[in-house]
Order: C-alpha cells, then sequence, then structure tokens
C-alpha cells in the first residue's frame, strides 16, 4: 500500500507494507549498508523497483568503486548537485565529506560554489570538466579530454570523472523531479542542512 507525506511528491510504499521486488529492493539495500532503516533513495523508487534495484547497482560501481578515491569522487558530487541545485544529494555528500573528516564550512561551500574553494591543478581541471558536461555537454570535444590528461589523471580516472558527473546529474534531476526531501537527514545533519536548504533557495531563485 503506497503513502504520502512531506517525504516527496509521489506515494511510496513502506517498508513495512513491501512485497515481492519492493521488498527485494529494500532488504538489498539495507544488506548492502549494515543498516535496518530504508533509504529515501530507495523509496523514491518503490513504484518502479525493478529500475531501483538495477539503479542501486550501477551506483554502486560508479560511486563507491572507482579509481578516483572518496574525496575526489565527494568533490564531483557536491558540485554538480550544487550546479543543479538538488539539496537532497547535496546534504548526503556533504554528510559523507565531514564524515571523511572535511570541515563542514568546506562541503557547504563546494554546494554553494565550488570555485569559492582553494583546489589544487588537477582538481581543478577535474572540477571544470564535471560543470561543462553538467552545463553544455553538446560542446565537450577531444580537448576537453586531452585537459584532464594533461592535469595528470589516468585513462581509467578520465572514464570515472564522466561517469561519476554523469551520475550525479541523472540522480540528482530524479530527486529534484519527485521532490524527495532531505529532511530525513536533519538529525545527523543539523545547521548543515539548513544551510544547505537556504542556499538551495537562492540557487532556485536565480
Amino acid at each position: 500500500m503506497a503513502t504520502t507525506d512531506k517525504l516527496m511528491w509521489i506515494p511510496w510504499i513502506k517498508p513495512e507494507d513491501a512485497q515481492g521486488k519492493v521488498a527485494e529492493m529494500y532488504d538489498k539495500v539495507q544488506q548492502a549498508r549494515g543498516s535496518a532503516e530504508v533509504p529515501a533513495t530507495a523509496l523514491v523508487f518503490s513504484l518502479r523497483p525493478a529500475a531501483g534495484l538495477v539503479k542501486d547497482e550501477f551506483r554502486n560501481v560508479i560511486v563507491d568503486d572507482n579509481t578516483l578515491g572518496a574525496e575526489r569522487t565527494e568533490m564531483v558530487n557536491l558540485a554538480v548537485s550544487g550546479l543543479n541545485a538538488c539539496s537532497f544529494c547535496a546534504s548526503a555528500h556533504a554528510g559523507s565529506m565531514i564524515r571523511q573528516g572535511a570541515p563542514a564550512e568546506e562541503a557547504v561551500a563546494l554546494y554553494r560554489d565550488w570555485r569559492s574553494v582553494p583546489h589544487d591543478p588537477p582538481d581543478q581541471a577535474m572540477l571544470e570538466y564535471a560543470e561543462k558536461l553538467t552545463f553544455a555537454p553538446w560542446s565537450m570535444t577531444e580537448a576537453d579530454i586531452e585537459g584532464l590528461r594533461q592535469a595528470g589523471f589516468s585513462e581509467e580516472q578520465i572514464v570515472d570523472i564522466v561517469l561519476v558527473a554523469a551520475y550525479r546529474n541523472f540522480i540528482n534531476r530524479v530527486h529534484i523531479a519527485l521532490g524527495l526531501s532531505p529532511e530525513q537527514m536533519r538529525a545527523r545533519l543539523g545547521g548543515v542542512l539548513d544551510e544547505i536548504l537556504a542556499e538551495t533557495e537562492i540557487k532556485r531563485a536565480r
């Protein structure tokens, strides 16, 4: 039985009501996270559990198992989420950065404007590439790939930069379009969530 509340703009199926593919999706996510909680990223796919199962497997390969490392991956996640004004993804990945030891101010700043945070030349090139892929994918040329090579990235890392940036653009749009709320994360983010929500209002008003 589907329910509605402020979590998102569409009906979703509660874990206690899940059956079939929905229950399978929820169980797989719980096992992968080692938690009894079913995250909103799974709940939002409860009306299309087959897509949710595939998405989660794809996401784990792209985001969690790449050649960039956790720090660079989160930089791309937050920068792209900021370009798209996706408060849900920004909140989730700001939390990840903070757990990795980054200052909360840096995580929020990456969301607000990634260029406001000092970066070494390779990371600057990586984020410039991700920004161009986000805003003007039709304008990409071989020279953009060569720029990443000149910045010191391997061929595998270049592919992973493309995949992480492209995946983040995809899932930003899913979460924004379905109205997924980051309020579920308030208990562990506190004031950081308030800052991200405030920045999101500013971004979307432009």
